[in-house]
């Protein structure tokens, strides 16, 4: 036991190193497009050699890719956009919604093997050629307790897409299945990058359920989610918010 504990110890410290490593490195790139990129593509190259702590890495690398890419020309965008969806690679096909979730029938979209932030699979949402606008996905609406802090969060990314993107909003009700308060979220359009979302609060007064949904106008392109959590006093509200089960 003992040398497993410095095993360990030596573990976080080499892991630790690497990083201070690449904060020091750079602070010496160019403070353009191409430069922040270069940043990111460092701390995914350290995944290969940390891969028990590839999230850590992957982190900050989606960090610095997203930070890039406004900054990045046609040319680059391009390259980097190729680049990504290699190193997002899911599973590969796709699957039904899982136990917990349902949508409209005017939503468009999969549980797709195509890219995701963690895992196999993801959310993709497309829009819809029918109505052209608005889609909705939800989760299967739970009690909670008004008064409770919570924690909202999820990942998401967008390719091609021209409008701003609206994400998921924690919608909260009553006894009588009345509005007391909605969390809403929403990241930047058309940046490819696994970018983090998150949200914190108190659940209203009068609340007695949330569910989780999903309602975006989308004319071109595609949105991934994955990963999505709400935290309340610590508990987690949502069932297969990361699509794999």
């Amino acid at each position: 036991m003992k040398y497993l504990a410095m095993a360990f110890l030596m573990s976080l410290q080499a892991v630790d190193a690497e990083l201070a490593r690449i904060e020091e490195w750079a602070k010496t790139q160019p403070d353009n497009g191409p430069g922040k990129i270069g940043i990111g593509d460092e701390y995914y190259k350290a995944t290969k050699k940390f891969p028990k702590d590839k999230a850590k890495f992957m982190d900050k690398a989606n960090e610095a890719w997203a930070k890039g890419w406004p900054d990045l020309d046609v040319f680059w965008k391009d390259k980097t956009s190729v680049n990504l969806k290699k190193i997002y690679a899911g599973a590969g096909g796709s699957k039904p919604l899982p136990k917990g979730w349902s949508a409209w029938q005017t939503f468009r979209g999969s549980i797709s093997g195509e890219m995701a932030h963690s895992g196999g699979y993801a959310l993709r949402i497309e829009p819809n050629k029918n109505t052209g606008l608005s889609q909705c996905f939800n989760c299967t609406p739970v009690a909670v307790q008004p008064g409770k802090p919570f924690v909202f969060s999820y990942w998401a990314l967008s390719d091609g897409t021209n409008l701003p993107n609206i994400g998921f909003a924690a919608c909260w009700r009553d006894a009588t299945n009345q509005a007391t308060g909605t969390t809403e979220t929403g990241f930047v359009a058309n940046c490819p990058v696994w970018t983090h979302v998150t949200v914190s609060g108190t659940v209203p007064e009068k609340t007695v359920a949330v569910h989780v949904n999903c309602i975006c106008a989308l004319q071109q392109g595609f949105m991934m989610f994955d990963d999505i959590s709400l935290l309340v006093d610590g508990k987690e509200m949502i069932q297969n918010g990361g699509f794999e089960k």
